[in-house]
């Protein structure tokens, strides 16, 4: 069970010794034009409340003025945006998925208590089993609602015994149940707030997540050492080094937290590009707000071994790869991936 976490603002660290005096998670967003609209009332269909979800206000949208003609217009793109600001309430095939998300969630919590005991006696760092519920709780919800991931790649992942970095781009919440058809066990980083949060809180703090205060350099500090402690006590950690989720699709500058950890800790970094997850619940929306259209998918890379590269480097060349299987429409194009140190 889990919540990742995302930032909102740039966030810095330091530490004592060469390889520790950093800059994690940090950086500006690579930042995209959008045009100007302005949202108007009108009626709404029922295919719009089918497929759409319903809204506090059935909109259209109309051009108020387009921005620089050097930024190509994206296929159906404007239409995602706009309703990605909008509030919904839901949509048959979303509310369907959140109450099948608590609902799940308890018998799966009650496994995770009764069997924590022995997890901590047997396996305190690596908590494989915990691991092992987690995604099987993400798959039933995902099998109920008859979706089914499609993911490629699965060659290039590292070997079992070999602790990696997974880095896959973000546009949805739904990012994190395709991730769940990896069958690789995985932390996530997340924030404090989330760990509140009853039961799903609970059971994150059991799997052995890493908890980010933000706001507190001291914080920030400890949530890298666990990170490399967890690393080296061969954990998967997955990082989306966006930051944030992408509205649009594409790719946000990268942050260098990630790849800081993998050239401390000799750990692969493995480039995942999701796709489809947006168009079915993109940013802003309460809940999945259509059923999709075309199978969601994920696409690993091959590993990007650290040894002998700088962590810009190893940004670059996860950024490229997650880049070359997006769309067209929606690669970045002449981009520097990471932030500057």
């Amino acid at each position: 069970m889990v919540c990742v976490m995302e930032f909102d603002s740039p966030l810095s660290t330091s530490a004592s010794s060469d390889s520790t005096t950093l800059t994690f998670l940090v950086g500006h967003c690579f930042r995209v034009p959008t045009r100007s609209v302005v949202l108007s009332t009108c009626n709404a269909s029922p295919s719009r409340w089918l497929h759409r979800g319903w809204t506090h206000g059935p909109t259209r949208m109309s051009a108020l003025a387009a921005s620089s003609s050097s930024v190509p217009s994206i296929p159906g793109d404007e239409n995602v945006r706009t309703e990605s600001r909008k509030k919904r309430i839901g949509s048959p095939i979303g509310i369907f998925f959140a109450i099948l998300t608590y609902l799940y969630a308890v018998p799966f919590f009650l496994v995770m208590v009764l069997t924590h005991p022995f997890v901590l006696l047997l396996d305190p760092k690596r908590r494989r089993f915990h691991d092992g519920i987690s995604i099987w709780w993400m798959k039933s919800i995902m099998i109920t609602c008859l979706l089914f991931p499609k993911i490629r790649g699965l060659e290039n992942l590292p070997p079992r015994n070999q602790a990696c970095i997974f880095v896959p781009n973000h546009t949805s919440f739904l990012d994190i149940f395709v991730l769940g058809w990896i069958d690789r066990g995985k932390k996530f980083v997340s924030k404090a707030k989330n760990f509140r949060i009853p039961i799903v809180g609970t059971a994150m703090r059991f799997q052995g997540h890493i908890s980010l205060e933000e706001g507190s350099r001291k914080a920030q500090i400890q949530c890298y050492k666990d990170i490399i402690q967890s690393l080296e006590s061969g954990n998967n950690l997955t990082l989306f080094p966006e930051g944030t989720r992408s509205k649009d699709g594409r790719l946000k500058r990268f942050q260098s937290g990630a790849f800081k950890a993998a050239i401390q800790t000799s750990s692969p970094v493995v480039p995942i590009t999701i796709l489809g997850t947006r168009e079915v619940y993109p940013s802003g929306a309460l809940v999945p707000i259509r059923y999709p259209f075309k199978r969601m998918e994920a696409i690993i890379h091959p590993a990007i071994d650290p040894a002998g590269k700088t962590d810009r480097e190893i940004s670059q060349l996860a950024f490229d790869a997650i880049n070359s299987a997006l769309p067209d429409h929606l690669k970045v194009i002449n981009n520097e991936a990471s932030d500057s140190i």
